[in-house]
């Protein structure tokens, strides 16, 4: 009986993982204007069935390993859960080959994060941080985070990932001239009155906005003036709201599927029946979280606006402040999906802090780590499921099973 049911939590977690890595890379080839062939052959491609068989293994594994050891052991303390949670998740090391590191870190961070949220949840319940401050935990936790993301966007976007990266670009709508100029500023590449020509990219972006560059400005860069930072407008003010305008647009239209989908396959009786109530809920939601995320930008604009204004000139002062204020804006967002996003940008301000400070990587520290993690999850999921959040724990009922 136990290998059926093993046999069965394999099958369904290496169906999902596979279907979601031949889908993704599918999808990318196609974006990226391959034809639909090399598409079609990722689904036999070996990282594509390395990447499930890794998960599979982890389902199978931890449900034969627990369910020997709850049968020699004859107790549900907790322990069996941590033991073939630590076994099961080495199988991350299957998951080998091209980009496969990138990806074991990935998810060995994302289970880090997951692993402290249950500890919390844990102290929680047994009476710590009932301090009225730490309702805002989640809002302080994104701000380091996003403080260290931004910076890194800004100064060292080789620590991001890549489609992160163009992610944060898309959205902030910077030209990428103007960023290679404040990039140049902080370097101490970019300096004024020193008799250095102007560099042909950056008279290419002076020219696109519409600036009659001067004379001189070609043979001696100077402080640019206020309108190269705030173009169409002459103003930091205005230029702060537009760029608000902006994000709220771009936000709203990526959040308002977010929030629709959800109501679509849970709830699509009320949709049926209330369609207007349940369009109005999905609008107001939508418009929080694009209110949200267009503030996020505004203020980093803003605040390189203020600066420049103070000093009158371009320093990392004005990205940095705005980098360690944009994260604040959290709080305009609904407060049950504050956590959510503090949980989602820690990996990543971890990872680009890790690759800023050049610390040495530890051999197969990402698997050491998710194996870590996974122990402390699966203990709790035996003995304490009400610590993990109940969307996880719903997953982790139907790949794992029920212990």
């Amino acid at each position: 009986m136990v290998g059926e049911t093993d046999r069965h939590q394999f099958g369904k977690m290496f169906g999902l993982s596979y279907s979601i890595k031949a889908l993704v890379s599918a999808v990318k080839l196609l974006i990226s204007g391959r034809p639909l062939a090399d598409a079609l052959n990722t689904l036999l491609d070996s990282d594509t069935l390395r990447f499930a068989l890794s998960f599979g293994t982890l389902a199978g594994s931890f449900n034969l390993v627990y369910w020997l050891l709850r049968k020699m052991r004859r107790k549900k303390d907790g322990i069996n859960g941590a033991i073939a949670g630590l076994i099961a998740t080495t199988s991350l090391a299957i998951d080998s080959g091209g980009d496969a590191a990138d990806r074991r870190l990935t998810f060995a961070l994302y289970a880090f994060v997951r692993a402290g949220d249950v500890l919390a949840n844990l102290l929680a319940s047994k009476g710590y941080f009932q301090h009225p401050l730490w309702a805002h935990s989640d809002t302080g936790l994104f701000t380091i985070a996003c403080t260290q993301i931004m910076a890194a966007w800004f100064y060292y976007p080789e620590t991001l990932p890549k489609s992160y990266n163009r992610w944060i670009t898309n959205m902030a709508s910077m030209d990428y001239r103007l960023i290679q100029y404040l990039r140049g500023r902080h370097f101490g590449k970019f300096e004024y009155n020193t008799n250095v020509a102007c560099p042909d990219w950056f008279a290419s972006y002076l020219t696109k906005i519409g600036w009659k560059i001067p004379d001189e400005f070609y043979t001696n860069v100077t402080f640019p003036p206020r309108y190269c930072m705030t173009a169409p407008y002459d103003s930091y003010t205005m230029n702060t709201i537009r760029r608000w305008v902006v994000g709220f647009r771009q936000a709203l239209k990526m959040y308002a599927p977010v929030h629709f989908i959800p109501l679509l396959l849970f709830k699509p009786k009320f949709l049926i029946e209330h369609p207007l109530e349940a369009l109005k809920r999905v609008f107001l939601a939508a418009a929080q979280s694009a209110s949200f995320l267009a503030s996020f930008i505004a203020i980093i604009w803003g605040a390189i606006g203020i600066v420049r204004w103070f000093r009158s000139a371009d320093t990392s002062m004005g990205p940095v402040l705005g980098c360690m204020a944009c994260g604040l804006t959290l709080l305009l967002e609904k407060q049950s999906r504050r956590r959510e996003f503090a949980l989602f940008v820690l990996p990543k301000a971890f990872t680009s802090w890790w690759q800023m400070t050049n610390t040495p990587a530890v051999l197969h520290g990402e698997i050491v780590l998710f194996a870590l993690a996974g122990a402390a999850i699966m203990y709790n999921y035996e003995v304490a499921p009400q610590h993990i959040k109940s969307s996880i724990r719903g997953l982790m009922v139907h790949y794992f099973g029920q212990v």
